[in-house]
């Protein structure tokens, strides 16, 4: 049972510059007092209205997102590999689409669900993957608007880590390339797992730029990470400096399961997304959202963030576990009773909008017009 790659990712390997190495296991030992529960927070079980897509909510927020972003500074040479990965990556979004409308080869025999789930494992490993997980389809994650997206019972959750170096000067007017570059390696990688899967009589659907559904509810099933106080899955390996796609396939695969890291006892006594965030978009209270208890980001203060200031990635570029790995601050935390590098040199910051650096303790002063832009006065609120 095979998963060979596509010669297309060799030949525009150049542009993405060195590939991350595939993660090792998470093996964490967890102090008492910081564990909390596998998987997301208890739900209430009331039933839930339909999941909405906030891009198809917000198209003329989100357009206006995308155009006031700021264009990086570039010679020819930078300008011709923008070009190129732009062009990549649309080339992928293509044939993503088109195997979403292939019908898969006959199937000679039913596969062992663990031969095809370490195959799989194998084949994403080649493909340039540093994890993968499998989750069972859940309806209230997938977006009422793409329904016709599902074609099985499984998710599989794929992940790249995002270059190191770069998101430790975040906010960044490169970020935006590197963020490109990752998502040309997740839909390579996600393009060949579905072609493989379809070889052998499966269907296999990939969901393009983390759309289609809710990633993170998929991710934490799947024992990738756990929630963290900035909204976003913290992986123990390099918590949320990284990039999820999902692809909805009937293959049988063996199921993951949700890991309790300690990752939300370590956010619960470090708190430095919140404290660092410009706007505070941030809260350091959990609360009940959808039918689960949570830190719940308010989007109308952290979109203008994003749009304007370079990506702005302040949350994830003063995470400790972003920087050191869980197994690190885990061991200073046993050390110390501490939370590594909170207070320190982590927290400082350059503000691309003022171009001056903000060190523990400031935070930059926002026009009104910057804080809350006039285009953003309709924004309809998340549902993530």
């Amino acid at each position: 049972m095979r998963f060979s790659p596509p010669y297309g990712r060799w030949i525009f390997a150049p542009l993405l510059g060195p590939a991350p190495p595939a993660w090792r296991a998470a093996k964490i030992e967890v102090p008492e007092e910081l564990r909390t529960s596998a998987g997301l927070p208890p739900q209430s079980g009331e039933p839930l209205p339909p999941l909405r897509d906030f891009r198809l909510v917000n198209p003329r927020q989100v357009a206006w997102s995308r155009a006031v972003q700021p264009r990086p500074s570039e010679g020819i040479g930078e300008r011709i590999v923008r070009t190129l990965v732009d062009l990549r990556l649309a080339q992928l979004r293509r044939a993503s689409q088109r195997l979403a409308r292939r019908r898969p080869r006959a199937r000679r025999a039913p596969a062992d669900p663990g031969t095809l789930t370490a195959a799989l494992r194998a084949g994403g490993r080649r493909a340039g993957l540093s994890t993968l997980g499998v989750a069972a389809y859940d309806e209230r994650w997938q977006f009422a608007e793409r329904r016709e997206d599902v074609c099985g019972d499984r998710m599989i959750v794929v992940a790249v880590e995002q270059d190191y170096e770069r998101m430790q000067q975040a906010p960044d007017r490169e970020y935006q390339l590197t963020v490109r570059r990752t998502y040309v390696r997740l839909l390579q990688a996600a393009n060949e797992l579905a072609r493989s899967l379809q070889r052998q009589g499966y269907r296999a659907h990939v969901y393009q730029d983390e759309g289609g559904a809710m990633t993170l509810p998929y991710a934490i099933a799947a024992g990738l990470g756990q929630l963290g106080m900035n909204g976003q899955v913290l992986t123990p390996q390099a918590g949320s400096r990284v990039r999820m796609l999902l692809i909805s396939t009937d293959a049988p695969l063996l199921l993951d399961a949700p890991v309790d890291f300690g990752i939300p006892g370590v956010c619960d006594r470090c708190g430095i997304c919140a404290k660092r965030c410009p706007v505070g978009a941030i809260s350091k209270r959990q609360r009940e959202h959808r039918g689960t208890t949570k830190w719940k980001i308010k989007t109308d203060r952290c979109l203008p963030m994003v749009s304007l200031a370079d990506g702005c990635a302040v949350c994830i570029k003063t995470c400790p576990v972003q920087r050191h790995g869980l197994e690190h601050v885990l061991d200073v935390y046993r050390e110390t009773g501490e939370i590594v590098d909170r207070g320190g040199e982590l927290e400082t910051y350059r503000w691309p909008l003022d171009d001056r650096v903000y060190e523990s303790g400031e935070r930059p002063r926002l026009a009104p017009d910057v804080r809350h832009p006039p285009a953003l006065r309709d924004l309809a609120p998340s549902d993530a």
